[in-house]
């Protein structure tokens, strides 16, 4: 009797967390960037990033022509890089699924047309404002939920985070260690849409008198949102983020002064390269973040290696 009790409540519970979850959402992998199937107001299915940087929801402005969109007016847009206006269109409609439609969104037109991984448009904040998202890189889907009490936290590390300067991005503290031991601390954005480990602004470089710390840099640039940039690739003994220590990678250091990367109130910005070592789970009602190691977490980091190998050895 006592063992089918016990197995009657664990059906009961299991029951309790599928029953609460709305939705569950495959996604690619593509560049480091995590992509997701959108339906637009017209029902069209178009390829977009899920963006946990992304504040606005952007499309494509040559998609947005071809579709006869008209811009509402022109707003300014904050990216890693730079700060940029860019036309925008009002009330228009998205959905996932049947259960999770986004309705009278304002949408930022952008030219995604440079990225060599094509997508029609980026989605974050919007959908993060109004569910508990969890991120499954493993099996590579996303489990949507109304409140955290719907889902099990057993496992994760609870790390609280806050919105600074205007940005509904999640920022809190890290701690970075060079290869000389010396140790950094520092706020960073939690950016599933940078497709790399880790971007350390300018002014906190040059604060930190980084240049004369970090040891050997190679040149680099990349592909931002709404631009281009210049870096430069160096490598660190240690990233810890709350208990956690990964180990043995190559990060950027910025050598842009405006957008975000420009703010010496950040560290800088971490990236789907160390974000997707964790199972993820993101409230932003009550702003927190689950983190847990998956099986990812121990695997060796391969971003920018050989690249920064190679040009070192040249030196």
């Amino acid at each position: 009797m006592k063992k089918y009790c016990t197995c009657l409540f664990f059906i009961i519970f299991l029951t309790h967390y599928v029953s609460a979850q709305i939705a569950e959402i495959p996604f690619t992998i593509e560049g480091n960037h995590m992509l997701i199937e959108v339906y637009d107001s017209k029902g069209v299915k178009r390829d977009f990033m899920f963006d946990t940087g992304a504040e606005p929801t952007l499309l494509d402005a040559t998609l947005a022509k071809n579709n006869g969109l008209q811009p509402d007016g022109y707003v300014e847009v904050t990216g890693a890089n730079d700060n940029k206006s860019l036309a925008y269109v009002s009330n228009q409609t998205f959905s996932l699924t049947d259960k999770i439609i986004l309705k009278k969104i304002h949408v930022i037109l952008s030219d995604l047309s440079t990225f060599k991984n094509k997508f029609d448009g980026v989605i974050g904040y919007d959908l993060l404002e109004k569910y508990v998202v969890k991120i499954d890189y493993i099996h590579k889907k996303l489990l949507f939920y109304k409140r955290i009490k719907e889902l099990s936290t057993s496992g994760y590390t609870a790390i609280p985070f806050r919105f600074w300067n205007d940005t509904y991005i999640a920022q809190f503290d890290i701690s970075m260690v060079l290869q000389s031991g010396s140790v950094l601390k520092g706020r960073i954005l939690f950016d599933t849409g940078a497709g790399l480990t880790l971007k350390i602004g300018e002014p906190f470089a040059k604060k930190n008198n980084l240049s004369e710390k970090i040891g050997k840099t190679v040149e680099g640039s990349a592909r931002g949102l709404h631009s281009a940039s210049s870096h430069k690739l160096a490598s660190v003994k240690e990233v810890r983020i709350d208990t956690f220590s990964l180990k043995d990678m190559i990060v950027q250091v910025s050598t842009n002064r405006s957008g975000v990367s420009g703010n010496a109130d950040y560290m800088g910005i971490m990236g789907n390269v160390i974000i997707s070592r964790f199972d993820i789970i993101l409230d932003y009602r009550k702003k927190m973040l689950y983190l847990k190691p998956n099986a990812q977490f121990y695997n060796p980091f391969t971003y920018a290696k050989k690249e920064f190998t190679q040009e070192t050895k040249e030196e």
